[in-house]
């Protein structure tokens, strides 16, 4: 037993500890200059103790495009201890332009080829693909021209522009008119950024009734008909009960059984939150909203009893000759098993679960990583009570079918959000044109506003799939005293339409934005 909780815990620390963060990162965007020529600007950013290598350096454009260097940094000769020999590299951030012309159709695609390394290692070449359209910009707040946003093509890149700023704000999530303000009185009263403890930023989003009510939720599904009629069953295949000798036995074997079903469930969040942790990336595609949808109409017509869904059969015999009844190990193992596999009636409720925990996390709620395990803690816990022989759950009779078609209309209610969502995302109204838009150059121009006006900017990261994003535009930010509140800002609506290409990618990962919407107040430093 303590080995295999030794085992867990190893594959819980591991999960935490595996992210890795590459050392090299690119973004390119494209601007017009005059009318036959375009302007390209590569940001490059290089990890502390890494350098590129210039002669690996190369950037491929389509047949018939030229490309023309116009202002591209020196590269710096330095001793490479790797090859022993001295090499042009580069070791800090910096931006390259070039020009292209002979560019007959957006989005142009191009690819820059890069290689670097570290003091003792080297990676592998890499070689990042763009598709890149002609920046059409839109005005956000009452200060930046079209003019402006040119001229900050040819000047400094948003990193550098960036670091003469500091976050003095950040909040996430849907916030009313009252809330909204109170987040930009106490940024400006400088106890917003850090002074919020934990516990009351959780206590401010109502997360601990949220904690209650999925163990509650967990509880309540052994009442399902996929699991309730299992109960002595299961009971019995562990030799909990009147099997077990003694009520202490019994209370234990049904406790491990349960630590099983609540580890199951805990270890399998770890999994999907961590790495989805940037959930925009998955929420913004089409096709994963409609496989959700697709599972739960399946799992609705098995409510109905249109379809069978029973995996119920094989815990069974996945543990026929080969555990010993009665034993530790027994019950534990049949806890996962009966987790992985407790059927149609729990799976819809996992999935959620799943879901939300990943939602929240990405808006910076950590405790969300444990919302499965919960849902297996309240899940598991009467079976410490069963396997002592107690019995406090109602038998099962007509009403079990009941409450399965009401879990059928749920389902498929999520079924037909999660569809609509898809088609929105499939099929986006007419007026909107995500990939023509720049919000790096829209970035680039407010600091460069805010940095000659000592002006604080308010950047608001949104997205059309948001849907707090969008009920935000609907209702706080048409608050006229939100409205007044923000008047001596410089507003930037980023959006981050598609939060895995460059470079939103790289200014999200700057910020810190792990979901949306996310709102940063960014204060011109004073040195």
């Amino acid at each position: 037993m303590k080995k295999i909780i030794f085992t867990l815990l190893s594959l819980i620390f591991s999960t935490f500890l595996y992210a890795e963060t590459l050392p090299f990162s690119v973004s390119a965007s494209l601007s017009k200059v005059s009318e036959n020529k375009i302007l390209l600007t590569v940001d490059y950013l290089i990890a502390k103790k890494h350098h590129l290598y210039s002669d690996m350096m190369s950037i491929d454009v389509p047949k018939g495009v030229k490309l023309i260097p116009q202002n591209v940094p020196s590269a710096v000769n330095v001793f490479d201890p790797i090859g022993k020999e001295n090499r042009e590299m580069y070791t800090n951030d910096f931006t390259a332009k070039y020009f292209l012309e002979n560019i007959t159709k957006f989005p142009v695609q191009i690819a820059i080829n890069f290689q670097g390394c570290s003091e003792n290692m080297c990676f592998m070449p890499e070689s990042k693909k763009f598709n890149l359209s002609l920046a059409q910009f839109t005005k956000s707040g009452t200060a930046i021209s079209e003019k402006q946003i040119l001229q900050a093509e040819n000047e400094n890149d948003w990193l550098k522009l960036g670091s003469k700023f500091k976050v003095v704000g950040k909040k996430s999530g849907y916030l009313s008119s009252k809330e909204f303000i109170k987040f930009i009185n106490d940024t400006e009263s400088g106890k917003n950024l850090h002074s919020e403890n934990i516990i009351e930023k959780f206590m401010n989003r109502g997360i601990f009734f949220s904690l209650i009510l999925i163990i509650i939720g967990g509880f309540l599904l052994n009442l399902t008909p996929c699991v309730l009629p299992m109960i002595p069953i299961n009971i019995a295949i562990i030799g909990a009960g009147a099997q077990s000798g003694s009520k202490l036995k019994g209370f234990l074997l049904g406790s491990i059984y349960g630590l099983g079903i609540a580890l199951t469930y805990g270890i399998l969040g770890l999994v999907v939150v961590l790495t989805g942790s940037q959930f925009g990336t998955l929420n913004s595609s089409p096709w994963f909203n409609f496989s959700i949808a697709i599972i739960f109409v399946i799992l609705s017509l098995a409510m109905f009893d249109i379809i069978m869904i029973d995996f119920t059969k094989y815990q069974h015999s996945a543990v026929d000759g080969r555990v010993k009844k009665g034993t530790f190990f027994t019950a534990f193992f049949m806890g996962c098993i009966a987790a992985l596999l407790a059927g149609a009636c729990v799976a819809p409720v996992v999935i959620y679960v799943l879901l939300l925990s990943t939602t929240m996390y990405s808006n910076g709620t950590f405790i969300a990583l444990f919302l499965p395990f919960l849902l297996g803690l309240g899940m598991g816990f009467p079976w410490a009570f069963a396997g002592a022989g107690m019995s406090f759950l109602p038998k099962p009779g007509v009403w079990m079918t009941r409450v399965k078609y009401i879990f059928g209309i749920f389902i498929i209610l999520f079924a037909f959000y999660y569809g609509y969502l898809g088609y929105t995302l499939l099929f986006p109204p007419s007026h909107s044109n995500f990939s023509e838009s720049n919000p790096k150059t829209l970035f680039i121009s407010a600091l460069k506003k805010a940095q000659r006006e000592k002006k604080p900017i308010f950047v608001d990261f949104w997205a059309s799939w948001c849907k707090n994003c969008t009920t935000m535009d609907k209702t706080t930010f048409k608050n006229k005293d939100v409205i007044k509140k923000l008047d001596h800002y410089i507003i930037v609506k980023f959006q981050a339409e598609h939060p895995d290409t460059e470079p939103v990618k790289s200014i999200l990962k700057h910020y810190n934005i792990l979901g949306l919407p996310t709102y940063i107040i960014l204060q011109p430093s004073q040195k």
